[in-house]
């Protein structure tokens, strides 16, 4: 597998929006420097994206609805522009490489404390991103994302895409048909070869706390495939 081509798209791309941008930063007037960097930032943002995401995607088979965030920790993927700062401080301050990963992990940490926008039921499902990353077994497959993320085959989750109308579970009359009835009530989710019914089979990553997904955590108890 080659790289080279993507690598090669997304400088292109980034050749063009700087070309673009340029064309609305004369030296005479125009915006002051606050707002050049920050349309800098942009054109740096283009370069190191995508490469990360599509990596993390593939990780832990992820839809791609999933929020960079999510995607990222999930993956256990430290976001390139942390990757870079942390270069910066081994190369130029001399910083040794547990320690400058360390740093590394605390300002991700804080990243992820703070996000509020996306990744919602991740970051409570999550709450401890550095022992998440830290830990020494366990790994995520396509039922364990889905479950962590919400983005998967839930009626709550197509009623969220406007696929459907409602979010009623066709098996369990009454119930939502949501990640955590998928996972501990429903006959479909403890069926022979579900994803729920597969991930147990293994010794599943997630310890659950009750139905409240508020008190639910993630543990590093899975046996499956990880490295």
């Amino acid at each position: 597998m080659s790289f080279v081509p993507h690598i090669d798209s997304q400088l292109a791309k980034a050749q063009r929006y700087t070309e673009n941008l340029r064309r609305l930063l004369p030296r005479y007037g125009g915006p002051s420097e606050h707002k050049r960097r920050l349309y800098k930032s942009v054109n740096e943002s283009i370069m190191l994206y995508a490469s990360s995401r599509r990596m993390g995607i593939g990780i832990c088979r992820a839809f791609r609805t999933v929020s960079t965030d999510a995607i990222m920790v999930l993956s256990r993927t430290i976001p390139a522009d942390l990757l870079v700062r942390e270069a910066v401080r081994k190369r130029r301050e001399g910083t040794r490489k547990k320690d400058a990963r360390m740093k590394t992990l605390a300002e991700w940490e804080e990243r992820w404390r703070e996000g509020k926008n996306t990744a919602a039921r991740t970051r409570r499902l999550i709450p401890n991103l550095t022992e998440w990353y830290g830990r020494k077994h366990g790994g995520v497959d396509y039922g364990v994302t889905q479950f962590l993320t919400g983005h998967g085959c839930f009626g709550t989750y197509f009623v969220r895409i406007r696929k459907r109308e409602e979010s009623r579970c066709p098996r369990c009359p009454g119930k939502e048909d949501s990640p955590e009835h998928v996972w501990d009530e429903c006959p479909l989710g403890r069926g022979e070869g579900n994803l729920a019914t597969e991930a147990r089979k293994k010794g599943s990553l997630l310890e659950f706390g009750g139905g409240d997904v508020k008190k639910r955590q993630p543990v590093g108890n899975y046996s499956g495939d990880d490295e």
